[in-house]
């Protein structure tokens, strides 16, 4: 039996614990005995998985390296798979006892990062260019992020997306007492913040409003920046239209999108766009930015529109555009989710560790 390590530097609510949870859940069903070790535990784990999951509680990078390194040997892993870039100088004494693979899922553009979080990027982009001599193979998790590790200098490198239970986001039921009598419904998901281009489905509001009176906006996520929250609870009209939920579980976040009709997600950057690929699951249309990863989850499965600028009118051409042939894009939504299963990725994983492992 194979023994993989995954490697995150927060085990908390974000997308990419998300994925390295329902992966290893799926791997050890295929005979992969699995264990994730980060630097710090936020949230509590699945039952399932919950012996499967190792704290270092690091206060610097030095010792979490350090400590890093005696987790995999003590508990004598032979793939580690990290998922974290500040790791990666951590995996530079591991070559004589485990193999080592690296799923990077993208570092903000420094046009799009707060100045706070400079030096943190630069880090991460020092990183990158020691991983692209040392690790022995990347994985981008969307071909935007493939040709970013190739701009990286990176030579042994596979294409393998994010994962997620394509059964699970089916199941979800709408929500009746939102569903009556608002239409369309428009869902965001991800932090409420300018980064995320909240601010440009707010200011949109009035513009949709004119053309589908009964329409709705909920934007589910934490509250990162409150004066988009004022904003909307200052306008009569604005409140009425647009929801805050703040954070919600995954079991309330399906029926959420069972409720939407449409999934409008419109951030600046994106490695990868996991609630547009959440939203097709549970069979509807999304509209996205022509940008990054996100256009391609659109290009590739014809299951929404693009939008280009942050012009609220572009907004209303797209939601035209869905509800005139709503049952095509909905379909073509649900059937490209499908090829982002699990248990698809999770062969995938499964196939390189072996192929690490024989050499």
């Amino acid at each position: 039996m194979v023994k993989a390590c995954f490697i995150l530097s927060s085990y908390n609510w974000g997308g990419v614990t998300k994925f390295v949870e329902e992966l290893c859940m799926s791997l050890i069903d295929l005979g992969v005995e699995s264990l994730i070790v980060a630097r710090e535990v936020i949230k509590p784990p699945p039952n399932l998985i919950s012996s499967h999951i190792v704290e270092l509680k690091s206060p610097s990078n030095w010792s979490y390296c350090k400590r890093l390194e005696t987790v995999i040997k003590k508990e004598q892993c032979e793939v580690v798979n990290t998922h974290d870039v500040y790791s990666l100088l951590g995996l530079k004494n591991i070559k004589n006892y485990a193999h080592s693979c690296f799923t990077y899922h993208g570092i903000i553009p420094f046009k799009y990062t707060r100045p706070a979080d400079y030096y943190g990027s630069f880090l991460g982009y020092l990183s990158l260019l020691w991983a692209a001599k040392n690790v022995e193979v990347a994985i981008g998790i969307s071909n935007y992020i493939v040709n970013e590790l190739r701009k990286w200098g990176f030579t042994r490198y596979k294409y393998i997306p994010v994962g997620i239970s394509v059964k699970k986001f089916r199941n979800g039921r709408p929500l009746k007492s939102i569903k009556e009598d608002n239409y369309p419904i428009l869902l965001d998901v991800g932090q409420i913040d300018k980064s995320q281009g909240t601010h440009i489905l707010i200011n949109s509001m009035p513009h949709i409003i004119r053309i589908f009176p009964n329409a709705k906006l909920l934007l589910v996520g934490e509250i990162v920046d409150w004066n988009l929250y004022y904003k909307v609870m200052r306008n009569d009209l604005l409140r009425k239209h647009v929801a805050f939920t703040g954070f919600v579980p995954e079991s309330l976040l399906i029926n959420l999108y069972h409720t939407s009709d449409i999934v409008i997600e419109v951030p600046y950057w994106h490695g990868f766009g996991l609630p547009i690929l959440e939203g097709m699951a549970c069979g509807k249309p999304v509209i996205t930015r022509s940008a990054y990863a996100m256009k391609e989850h659109i290009e590739n499965s014809k299951g929404g529109a693009l939008i280009r600028q942050d012009n609220p009118h572009e907004i209303v051409d797209a939601i035209i555009k869905i509800t005139n042939n709503y049952d095509y894009y909905a379909k073509n939504a649900l059937n490209y989710a499908k090829a982002f299963d699990i248990k698809l990725i999770a062969e995938k994983y499964r196939k390189l560790f072996h192929e690490l492992i024989k050499g």
